[in-house]
């Protein structure tokens, strides 16, 4: 016997056992936490590689399409003359970047550990520096003797626990990670050049990938959906790609112009204070200063007159990093002013950690973007203007879109009245401003003409 079972208990049936599957995941990962995040840490440790390749493969991108648009103008060529520069550009980058890699470890690794073992050695002689500098000081000028005395017990104490608990073996335990991840331990390498093959084969076959990731699209979204799906990951990718590599650039370039200059002036750990300026350079806004602290710290340590010279020396850098150099390389990439990227770094730092710093300025600016976007929509919908500026001093819009700004004196007025009431005071005032300006206009027009009018 044939059995009729209406499409609508079926929806019904589907919807009920969706909602029972996403109750019961929904208490698993309340009460079973750990269990889901570790979890996903295990799927993230099998994934490592195809994330390590993709990550390459993403930064690697615009080096292919540059010399393949401005040096090769691959366009003129046919498809096999197209593919043979495209796999001779793949493996010419990947092998660059090796060379960089292996010109990294072996000359500036070693360097760093020497520099911060020597700091380690040291130290006895520089707290001694410290001291001196400050009995000097308060002997040139006796006025400071009291408050010399009351507190120079307790800064020794702070800096002292600063350097050799914190500052020191953070950045030890750095050198030292770096070195055994990338070198010790077997798994890491392994992973690493796996991920080499694979960003190999997403560079070669961007295109395709990227028409078979939009056919998947079009085929589970509906047309509208999936064309404003793909043109927001175009944006997202854009503002990524623009921001991380443009900011890496920038980074490498300060580095070595502090290197450079450093060694002119003749200041002492010249490459691990370089490395360190071009590393927290990446981060916005912060970053400079995150460097720069510990930095001059370091050198004060070592000689107050060099510390000094090294402060001046990153002002100036970081005035032609802000105003020259880092405008030249970003532009607008994000398009988000200073308070915006404060708000960035805060909430996606806090969350994510320094991960959040390095990419939460482009992923705030995607958000904020899409917001924007939405904003405008409506407002567009609503026959309204999307310029702010009209928004600053707006007090009431009526029915013909007119902005209009009631003075101050007048709000108290309003504020007793109804809505209906407003609605009328406003219309009126608005009228009256009307005819004022009417009235002036007849005011300055021919008197003969006036005389007639009059007739």
């Amino acid at each position: 016997m044939k059995i009729n079972i209406e499409k609508k208990y079926i929806q019904i049936g589907m919807i009920t056992f969706m909602v029972i599957i996403g109750s019961i995941l929904f208490y698993y990962f309340l009460f079973h936490f750990e269990k889901v995040t570790g979890l996903f840490k295990d799927l993230l440790r099998i994934l490592m590689p195809f994330v390590d390749g993709l990550v390459m493969a993403y930064l690697f991108s615009p080096i292919i399409n540059y010399f393949e648009t401005k040096i090769f103008k691959v366009s003129r060529f046919k498809e096999k003359g197209q593919k043979r520069i495209r796999g001779l550009l793949c493996i010419s980058v990947i092998i660059a970047f090796l060379l960089l890699l292996y010109g990294f470890i072996y000359s500036i690794i070693p360097e760093l550990s020497t520099n911060i073992k020597n700091i380690q050695e040291n130290y006895t002689t520089y707290e001694k520096n410290v001291t001196e500098f400050f009995e000097k000081t308060v002997e040139k000028y006796p006025e400071l003797n009291d408050l010399y005395q009351q507190n120079i017990s307790e800064i020794t104490k702070k800096v002292d626990e600063f350097i050799t608990e914190t500052l020191l073996p953070r950045v030890s335990d750095g050198v030292v990670s770096l070195t055994s991840g990338i070198i010790g331990a077997v798994k890491a390498v392994i992973n690493f050049f796996i991920g080499l093959i694979i960003a190999f084969y997403a560079m070669y076959n961007k295109e395709k990938f990227s028409g078979q990731w939009k056919k998947l699209t079009y085929a589970i979204m509906k047309r509208s959906t999936a064309n404003g799906f793909i043109h927001n990951m175009r944006f997202t990718s854009k503002t990524f790609q623009n921001f991380i590599v443009g900011k890496l650039c920038d980074s490498i370039i300060i580095g070595l112009i502090c290197f450079i200059v450093m060694q002119i002036i003749g200041l002492p750990y010249t490459l691990l204070i370089s490395v360190i300026i071009g590393i927290t350079n990446m981060i916005p806004l912060f970053g400079p200063f995150i460097g720069a602290i510990p930095s001059a710290i370091l050198l004060f340590m070592v000689s107050p007159k060099q510390a000094l010279y090294f402060i001046i020396m990153i002002i100036v850098l970081q005035q032609f990093d802000g105003n020259i150099l880092g405008p030249k390389i970003l532009g607008s990439s994000t398009g988000l002013s200073g308070f915006w990227v404060i708000f960035a770094i805060t909430i996606f730092g806090g969350w994510l950690g320094v991960v959040g710093w390095l990419v939460g300025v482009p992923l705030f600016a995607v958000i904020y973007s899409g917001i924007k976007s939405y904003v405008n929509a409506r407002l567009k919908e609503k026959n309204l203007s999307t310029n702010t500026e009209k928004y600053i001093t707006v007090n009431y819009i009526d029915d013909d879109h007119h902005f209009i700004k009631i003075p101050k004196e007048e709000v108290k007025e309003l504020a007793s009245l109804r809505e209906s009431s407003i609605l009328t005071f406003i219309s009126s005032k608005f009228k009256k401003d009307d005819d004022e300006v009417n009235n002036a206009d007849i005011a300055d027009a021919n008197p003969d003409d006036k005389s007639k009018e009059e007739q």
